[in-house]
C-alpha cells in the first residue's frame, strides 16, 4: 500500500470515529456482543459486507490482522495489502474497523501469529507452468523437498504450543512480534479502537516469558489509550502470569462440553458446569471482567465434544450448534463479572458452508441475535 493510500485510509477512519464519538459511542458499559470477521481472500471489503453483522443484533465486530512467523529464521511478516489472505491484511482490517466505526459499532483489533516457511532461498518455483497439471505436482515436490532442508527453530503445530528451541533465540521473535503488535497497537489508537487484544493463544510463549509480555504491555499502553486483553486458549489461562496487567480475563473458550453425537440443551448445560465453576473461582483471583474472546461452535455432530477441532469429518448439525450456544448464553450472560462473547467467526459473504463454524443462515443465529438484542 502507498503512502498516499495510507494516510487517504487513516483520514477516512479520523471522519468515520468523528461521527461515531458524536454519536456516544466511547466506553465499555455493557456486554460486549460481537463477532469476528472473516474477509474475502481478495480486494475490496465493503460496506455492505460488514453491515451483514447487524443481523445477529452484534454491536461489537473483531478485525484480525494476521503476520508470520517463518519456521526456519523466527522473523514475523506482516503484509499491508497483498501477499496474503486480504481480510487479515494490515489495509483490510483497517477498512472494517473504518466501516465498523461509519456504523457506530464498537471494534476490538486482535492481531494473530500463523507459522509458514521462508522459501525466499528457492528459486526452482520460477522455471514452472502452473497452466500445466504435470508442473503443479512437481512444484509442491520440490517444495518440500527444498523445506526439508532448512532448520525448523521451532516447536508445536500450531500457536498455542509454540516455543522456540534454542531459549537464547527468543529474543529474535519477541523483537519480531512486538514490532507487528506496536504497528497495530499505533493502528487501534489512530483509530480509537475500542478495544486492543495484545495476543491470541501465543500460551507457551506467554507462559514461558512473562517478562517480555509484561514490558509489552507497558509499551502498548504508553501508544494505546483503550482497555486491552490477550486471548489466552481455555486449557491455558489459569496458567497465564499478566492477567493483572490487563483489563479483561481473555479466553478462547473451545472448553469440552459434550461428547453426545447430538447434544442437547441440557448436556451442554451440565457439560458447562464445572467450567463455569473453575471460572468463578478464577475470577474472584484477578477481580477483571471474563471476556470470550472467541467462542464458537460447528454446526455438525459432536460439536461440543472438541469444538477447537477445525477439520473434521462429522455430519452437518445445526440444532447441535444452536443448543450450544444456548447452553453458553444461558450459563454465563447474566453473571457480572462475565463481560462479554465475540463469535467465531462471521463470514464476509455466505456462511462458509453446512458443517462451518458460522451461524449464518442456520439456527444458532436466531439464538445469538435473541441474546444480543435483549442486551
Amino acid at each position: 500500500m502507498s503512502n498516499l493510500m495510507y494516510s487517504i485510509l487513516l483520514a477516512l477512519l479520523f471522519a468515520a470515529m468523528n461521527c461515531a464519538c458524536n454519536a456516544g459511542v466511547d466506553s465499555l458499559s455493557g456486554k460486549i456482543t460481537g463477532v469476528i470477521f472473516d474477509g474475502p481472500a481478495r480486494p475490496p471489503i465493503t460496506r455492505e459486507m460488514v453491515e451483514n453483522i447487524l443481523a445477529a443484533n452484534a454491536k461489537w465486530v473483531a478485525a484480525t490482522p494476521e503476520a508470520f512467523t517463518y519456521r526456519n529464521n523466527l522473523a514475523v511478516k506482516s503484509f499491508r495489502r497483498t501477499g496474503q489472505w486480504y481480510g487479515e491484511t494490515i489495509e483490510g482490517s483497517l477498512n472494517v474497523v473504518r466501516f465498523a466505526k461509519e456504523m457506530r459499532l464498537r471494534v476490538m483489533l486482535k492481531p494473530h501469529i500463523a507459522f509458514i516457511w521462508d522459501l525466499s532461498g528457492w528459486n526452482e518455483r520460477k522455471h514452472l507452468n502452473f497452466d500445466n497439471e504435470a508442473d503443479r505436482k512437481k512444484y509442491f515436490i520440490m517444495r518440500e523437498e527444498y523445506i526439508a532442508t532448512l532448520e525448523n527453530k521451532t516447536r508445536g503445530s500450531w500457536r498455542g504450543d509454540f516455543e522456540v528451541k534454542d531459549p537464547e533465540e527468543w529474543g529474535v521473535w519477541e523483537k519480531g512480534y512486538e514490532a507487528f503488535t506496536m504497528e497495530c497497537a499505533r493502528l487501534a489508537d489512530s483509530a480509537r479502537v475500542d478495544l486492543f487484544c495484545i495476543g491470541t493463544e501465543l500460551d507457551k510463549a506467554a507462559m514461558q516469558r512473562p517478562d517480555f509480555w509484561r514490558g509489552l504491555i507497558r509499551k502498548i499502553r504508553n501508544t494505546y489509550r483503550g482497555p486491552l486483553t490477550y486471548c489466552a486458549n481455555w486449557s491455558s489461562y489459569e496458567n497465564i502470569g499478566f492477567w493483572d496487567d490487563l483489563d479483561y480475563i481473555g479466553i478462547s473458550a473451545y472448553f469440552p462440553i459434550s461428547d453426545e453425537r447430538s447434544p442437547s440443551f441440557q448436556d451442554a448445560m451440565k457439560g458447562w458446569k464445572p467450567h463455569a465453576v473453575a471460572l468463578e473461582s478464577f475470577q474472584k483471583k484477578y477481580l477483571k471482567p471474563v471476556l470470550f474472546v472467541e467462542l464458537g461452535y460447528k454446526s455438525i455432530e459432536y460439536a461440543g465434544s472438541q469444538p477447537w477441532l477445525d477439520y473434521t469429518d462429522h455430519k452437518p448439525d445445526d440444532n447441535a450448534q444452536a443448543n450450544l450456544y444456548q447452553a453458553a448464553f444461558t450459563t454465563f450472560w447474566q453473571r457480572d463479572w462475565f463481560k462479554g462473547i465475540f463469535i467465531w467467526k462471521w463470514y464476509y459473504a455466505g456462511n462458509g458452508g453446512p458443517d462451518s463454524y458460522s451461524p449464518q443462515n442456520k439456527p444458532a443465529l436466531e439464538v445469538i441475535s435473541r441474546w444480543y438484542r435483549e442486551n
